[in-house]
């Protein structure tokens, strides 16, 4: 092997072992710190390696692909997945993905890569074991900040669950549950006493972290593995060891199964965060989980795009187009089907589903051929099936990252690896490189250095200066024109950041706007920054006219416009009629719509709007959530009658008036009572609404609400009945009253 062999093969080998460390990486100024910078380090560092290994491969033929059933159903994946991009509804996100997932297919050619790279220079036992122990280490690192976590030591970014470096506790759960199998894979293959000791410690750390990150997907998983692995052992293994081993892990499995199961109140179950989840699931409720009605809406995205999908990264669309009405309430807008098997079969329709079940199917195949050669022993077979199995069943409930696909591709290529090393063993024979070769291994190398720079160097730019854009809004002495400036300095870059920063820019002035609700005029810049989003807005929805969201939004803003000035008003009606077109049962659609009916003075139709979304969901607990913002539309236009009506015909079929769900008690009712005070029209009708409310409610603010009703029909007497009663039960709202009212109406008691 020549000097600049070896010089590629070190390069490939630091390049490799830095991968491993890519589950550290925050990047604290980019936009979502936890997922930008580690899909930004793992592609620069694949794309160098990979262009290391092509000029290595052309200089040394040991080093070039060999085949193996794992390789081409690994091909095929990418290649289904290619073909689902190219005919897909929205090939250029597909591709590119965005910053809060960093996947599309740009990633997956990645880790494509990764695979050929990987398999085609490690080589045996010892190389690929120095590779783990890298890996198992940076699972230590992890396992003590999520248990440093947990004990509060140190703090957990945005509440919630010990996420360590990795901004979601279920992706950590995931690593975590990935180098439980590769420690026990170690610990059956070393025998030193001070190796295996260090092994536990790890392995007990790598545990203790993955409870504290309670995913139930992931211990699911994690227990389908184990159980696999045990009856395996039953089938396989004779020595009782072996067997008794099996049976104390069903008998574990068992147990914990019955605990959390049949005797979910105990102390064991409650004590453990994991367990109290699991408890929780309701399995006759089961059709109402969000994720199960998710399910259904990724399968019928499927029937009606069966064959290529609907390309990668565009389940929101499917999500929009086949929405599920009694998900209203949950999060607005789910991009991942939560179950990858449903997210490929969605995406890449049967062709894509096939290939990717190919992958497992072959690794299963070859991990089987491994054994039948001796090449591993049947121990440690059945611990990487349990691997396989883990990695399956846990992806039924969550969904991939750069993470899981590294460790899973290392994994692959380490089969693979050892599958052609008995076809194809690294020989070194002395040979002269001709120079073709050597300028084919110069021309890898010079393009690799031009994608790094043309694949990240934008993007990583456009990430930063959305954090700046974001920044600016808060930031003291802003002004429109610098906010504008930063929005200018993300879009010249045409990234797909540019779609980041538009939803971002609209979003936080939508924002900025709900929180300044009630200001009818506000200063013309305000304005020139709210038309400036509804321009990028309406651009991000001529390149994505599937996606809902974006229509949405810009009937939001075009309705925000109209109430601060008499322009642009029908453009709302006419983005919420689109976003039907494309979402018919989106209820937020309805909601949006009959916010602008309001704004522009049609007040019936506005009433009318909402009693069509309360018609949408069947589920009680979703019609209890609408029931509010139902109520405060009909209030609002002084539908009183109707509200009435709605008031009865709810109590009839239910039995309680859920007026309490989202809001405390006092801001609730109060709001209810100023939406309804507001307006001048029906007073009459807005007595006798008060009164019905009177009958189940009583509050202070209702109270005073019936008594300035009162006050307005010059019924003074019944103004001061209910002024009493308001202080009777809160005698501090004596204090709201207009002093000059009491003194007309009298002395109070």
């Amino acid at each position: 092997m020549s000097q600049l062999e070896r010089v590629l093969l070190w390069i490939i080998r630091i390049g490799v072992v830095l991968i491993l460390f890519t589950p550290l990486v925050v990047t604290q100024n980019l936009f979502f710190p936890f997922i930008t910078g580690k899909n930004f380090f793992f592609r620069i560092i694949v794309e160098i390696i990979f262009g290391a290994w092509i000029a290595l491969a052309a200089m040394a033929p040991q080093f070039r692909p060999a085949k193996s059933p794992l390789l081409w159903a690994l091909a095929a994946f990418l290649g289904a997945l290619s073909l689902a991009t190219i005919f897909g509804v929205d090939p250029y996100h597909s591709f590119w993905s965005n910053y809060e997932r960093m996947e599309g297919l740009i990633t997956h050619i990645h880790v494509f890569a990764l695979f050929l790279v990987a398999a085609h220079t490690l080589r045996g036992m010892r190389e690929w074991g120095y590779l783990f122990v890298v890996s198992v280490s940076v699972s230590a690192i992890t396992a003590v900040h999520g248990i440093l976590q947990g004990f509060g030591v140190w703090e957990v970014v945005g509440g919630g669950r010990p996420h360590a470096t990795f901004g979601n506790s279920i992706y950590l759960a995931t690593f975590l549950m990935f180098h439980l199998y590769i420690l026990a894979l170690f610990f059956h293959g070393l025998k030193e006493t001070w190796a295996r000791m260090s092994l536990a410690v790890v392995f007990i750390l790598d545990l203790w972290a993955f409870f504290f990150a309670s995913s139930r997907g992931g211990f699911i998983g994690f227990l389908a593995g184990i159980f696999i692995i045990a009856v395996s052992l039953l089938v396989i293994k004779s020595g009782k060891i072996y067997r008794y081993t099996a049976l104390a892990l069903l008998g574990a499995i068992g147990v914990l199964a019955m605990l959390i199961f049949i005797f979910p109140h105990s102390s064991i179950v409650q004590n453990y965060d994991l367990f109290t989840r699991l408890s929780n699931v309701s399995f006759e409720k089961l059709s109402q989980e969000p994720r199960i009605m998710i399910w259904g809406i990724a399968l019928e995205g499927f029937k009606a795009r069966p064959l290529f999908g609907w390309g990668p990264e565009n389940f929101i669309i499917v999500y929009g187009k086949f929405y599920n009405p009694n998900l209203y309430g949950n999060e607005p807008w789910f991009d991942r089907a939560h179950n990858m098997l449903l997210e490929w079969l969605v995406a890449a329709g049967i062709i894509g589903f096939s290939a990717y079940l190919s992958i497992f199917v072959s690794a299963i195949y070859i991990l089987w051929m491994l054994v039948k050669r001796h090449m591993l022993d049947a121990v440690g077979g059945i611990l990487i099936l349990g691997f396989l199995v883990a990695y399956i069943v846990q992806n039924a409930f969550v969904f991939d990252n750069v993470i899981t696909y590294t460790i899973l591709i290392l994994l692959l290529g380490f089969l693979h690896s050892l599958y052609i090393i008995q076809q194809n063993p690294r020989v070194t024979v002395k040979r002269i490189v001709t120079p073709t070769e050597l300028m084919l291994a110069a021309g890898a190398l010079i393009l690799s250095v031009i994608f790094v720079y043309t694949l990240n160097a934008k993007a990583l730019m456009a990430s930063s200066r959305i954090i700046d854009m974001l920044k600016e809004f808060s930031a003291k002495g802003a002004t429109v024109s610098r906010i504008i400036e930063k929005m200018d300095r993300v879009t010249v870059l045409n990234t797909f950041g540019t779609t980041e920063a538009r939803e971002r820019f609209a979003d936080t002035i939508v924002e900025s706007a709900v929180r300044a609700n009630g200001v009818n005029k506000v200063p013309p810049e305000v304005v020139v920054i709210v038309d400036r989003a509804i321009s990028e807005l309406e651009k991000e929805a001529e390149l994505q006219p599937q996606v809902a969201k974006y229509p949405i939004f810009l009937g939001k803003l075009y309705t925000i416009r109209r109430s601060w000035t008499d322009e642009r008003g029908e453009e709302a009606f006419s983005a919420y009629n689109h976003a039907l077109e494309i979402a018919p049962n989106y209820v937020q659609v309805y909601l949006g719509l009959a916010e602008a009916y309001l704004i522009m003075g049609e007040r019936a139709k506005a009433a009318g709007v909402v009693e069509k979304a309360f018609q949408l969901p069947q589920s009680p607990n979703t019609k209890a959530a609408l029931f509010f913002p139902v109520l405060s539309v009909k209030v609002l236009a002084g539908e009183f009658p109707d509200a009435e009506k709605f008031l009865n015909e709810y109590y009839v079929q239910y039995g309680t008036w859920p007026l309490l769900i989202g809001y405390s008690d006092d801001s609730n009712i109060k709001l209810l009572v100023d939406r309804a005070l507001s307006s001048r029209q029906d007073l009459m009708g807005r007595l006798a609404f008060f009164q019905l409310l009177e009958t189940h409610i009583e509050h202070p603010s209702l109270y005073l609400g019936i008594a300035e009703t009162y006050s307005a029909l010059d019924d003074l007497t019944g103004a001061k009945r209910y002024i009493v009663k308001a202080i009777t039960i809160d005698p501090s709202v004596k204090g709201q009253v207009d002093p000059e009212f009491l003194r007309l109406i009298g002395p109070l008691p």
